[in-house]
């Protein structure tokens, strides 16, 4: 079924695309994007899904690329 999902629309409709992935990330120790604030100010691990990049200037002229991820959670930075 999620096979003809992606087949037909591109995409994963009926779950999330880390979903998939579960059983090998549930080990691991990463900080879901809705516990963020939480950890302000501290170095953590997270796990996202690629969704869109960024390419802008700084001031002095040099690239600088936003990228945005995406858990089960929410969206980020």
């Amino acid at each position: 079924m999620l096979r003809q999902e992606v087949e037909a629309l591109g995409f994963l409709a009926s779950r999330h695309p880390l979903s998939l992935y579960e059983p090998l990330l549930k080990p691991r120790s990463w900080v879901a994007a809705q516990d963020f604030e939480k950890w302000v100010g501290r170095r953590v691990t997270t796990l996202g899904w690629y969704v869109t990049g960024k390419i802008v200037r700084t001031r002095g002229g040099d690239p600088m690329e936003f990228l945005s991820f995406e858990d089960t959670t929410g969206i980020y930075e």
